[in-house]
């Protein structure tokens, strides 16, 4: 199964890499990428295998390393022609006969030098498209295979025992095999939910019951894939937003609002293929722009070939990004997309970090220590003794050690657990419950180091096969890139030490895909009557009605009643 993915993925992006160097290179303001041809020289067999087991067939370091034997070839064949050039000059004065052989001796030098310069020109143009399809290198806890192979870590959001699990209907109780994660405990149920055995419903056929989403309307005036929040769903929106970038800039984190279009340089420097037959994102033709699939590749490129002071001044970077993300989603379909959860236009929040290209004893204790207590060790160390799993401090460390691995030495390796932690922490605080994915080598994509997704549970998600409703959905996804967008948009800082220029690590990580959480609520928070009741302590839900209803004919997701009625101006009959 792996080989024949790889072997797909292969045949997808054999001619990406060339259309990412040129859109690198071609793109207004173009950027040179700056990659590590060194390293992979240095361990070629090291380099096949993590292409191997990420199903990057198509990459090649071999041909790399003899690329650049030949570019090398050719640089030093050059210098020498150049330092014989130097010498001949100064013998080429005058009007004696040594003089004269000496300027015949120079011009033909002169005319071997420019055709080993115009050779060299093809050969670092295939070099650097060859060296453009060598991932990222893979972090050593990372699992190995396909997303069958992704190790749950833990949950988030309330957690309950299995004896009381076991009474759950079927469409509200997330997969048994997933609780010896947590030694016994699975997420909650709502107290509100359906009673047991009643199916859930799908969020779309909710949504469209309570006249909060517009699918028909989107795609008359637009197409299909793409949706239009109504009255109290718009508000919904809106809530979350501001609510999450709230909570991230109280964490430190500045809030951007970013354009919605990018260079193809950037893009592809993200490592994003920008235009192809395969590519996910949108050109604006008769330029050299297109819509932003993430705002990461704004927040990147607004740091691209820039050198930043020494890191105590300037790192880390902490953004927060609301931005509306634009993909083709060539290729996706079935049951499980439908409605709000894949879209080819959504709305989302998305974190930042830049931060130092080091390691040290415990990069952790680095981090401050406010943000190190929200991060996914800390949290998972807390959960394991408030539920009793671990009876000490040093028991919970041990265990959490086991799945996530030791104590990060990498600094954007601890960076990395807090916004694991911050993902894992926002949506708990929006009332949902899941679990926390170590994502598999096939899963990366080209940039990640080590990335974490952090899957919601829907009881109404229809996964095929005749099953009953209930599934994970993916929410949230966290990515260390370390140097490879760094290298590839020239993002860089001072090291303190030399004053030189060192490329520095890019983190990201959703911090709420708007969309896929409304599908959770709505799916989480049915009521046996069809109504929604969202939990009442979260302030993203404060200007909602306590409870959605089913929408009257000619009302659609209009509501008059709110929560904190005290806070607005009274409703009356008139404003029905």
């Amino acid at each position: 199964m792996l080989a024949i993915r790889a072997a797909a993925a292969a045949r997808r992006a054999g001619t990406a890499p060339l259309r990412m160097a040129r859109a690198m290179s071609a793109a207004s303001g173009g950027i040179k990428p700056m990659l590590d041809m060194n390293a992979i020289v240095a361990d070629i067999e090291g380099v096949e295998r993590n292409c191997v087991q990420r199903g990057m067939l198509e990459a090649n370091p071999r041909r790399v390393a003899e690329l650049r034997e030949r570019v090398t070839a050719l640089q030093k064949r050059g210098d020498a022609i150049r330092k014989e050039r130097n010498k001949v000059a100064k013998s080429g004065r005058g009007d004696s006969e040594e003089a004269i052989e000496a300027r015949r001796r120079g011009a033909a030098l002169r005319d071997e030098m420019q055709a080993l310069e115009a050779a060299q020109v093809p050969l670092r143009e295939a070099l650097l498209e060859e060296a453009l399809r060598i991932p990222n290198t893979t972090h050593a806890q990372s699992p190995v295979g396909d997303e069958s192979a992704a190790v749950t870590v833990g949950f988030f959001g309330e957690l309950t025992k299995p004896a009381a699990a076991d009474q759950r209907g079927a469409a509200a109780s997330p997969a048994g095999e997933e609780r010896s994660a947590m030694d016994g405990w699975t997420p909650a149920t709502p107290p509100h939910m359906l009673d047991p055995g009643q199916a859930a419903l799908d969020h779309s056929v909710i949504a469209e019951n309570l006249g909060i989403v517009d699918f028909d309307a989107a795609a008359r005036s637009t197409g299909p894939k793409f949706s239009m929040l109504t009255g109290d769903g718009a508000m919904l929106e809106l809530g979350v937003v501001n609510h999450v970038l709230g909570r991230m800039r109280s964490r430190g984190f500045m809030p951007i609002l970013p354009p919605d279009v990018a260079h193809q340089s950037v893009i592809a420097g993200c490592g994003f293929q920008p235009r192809g037959d395969e590519s996910n994102i949108y050109p604006l033709e008769g330029t050299d722009l297109c819509l932003s699939a993430t705002s990461e590749i704004a927040l990147a490129g607004m740091l691209a070939d820039t050198i930043l002071p020494e890191p105590a001044t300037s790192l880390p970077r902490l953004y927060a990004a609301f931005s509306h993300c634009f993909r083709r989603e060539a290729g996706a379909a079935g049951r499980a997309s439908r409605g709000l959860y894949r879209l080819h236009q959504f709305s989302k929040v998305e974190m930042m970090i830049v931060c130092e290209n080091r390691t040290c004893d415990d990069a952790l204790a680095e981090v401050p220590e406010r943000l190190r207590r929200q991060g996914i060790r800390d949290v998972l160390q807390r959960q394991l003794i408030a539920t009793g799993a671990a009876a000490t401090t040093d028991e919970a460390e041990a265990k959490v050690a086991d799945r996530l691995g030791p104590r990060p030495t990498l600094v954007s390796d601890a960076w990395l657990e807090v916004l694991v932690g911050l993902q894992a922490g926002t949506m708990a605080e929006l009332g949902l419950r899941g679990r926390i994915l170590n994502m598999p080598t096939m899963e990366l994509g080209a940039s990640a180091h080590r990335k974490f997704d952090l899957e919601a549970w829907m009881p109404g998600r229809d996964v095929g096969d005749d099953a009953p409703p209930g599934g994970w959905g993916e929410v949230t996804s966290a990515s260390n890139c370390t140097d490879y967008q760094a290298r590839r948009l020239g993002i860089r800082y001072r090291d303190p030490g030399t004053g030189k220029p060192v490329f520095a690590h890019t983190l990201n990580a959703t911090a709420a895909a708007i969309p896929r959480v409304l599908v959770a609520l709505l799916e989480t928070y049915q009521t046996p009557t069809g109504s929604v009741r969202l939990p009442p302590s979260c302030p993203a839900f404060a200007l909602l009605p306590e409870e959605l209803e089913p929408a009257v004919e000619g009302q659609r997701g209009i509501h008059c009643r709110r929560r904190h009625a005290d806070t607005l101006l009274p409703a009356t009959d008139d404003d029905c």
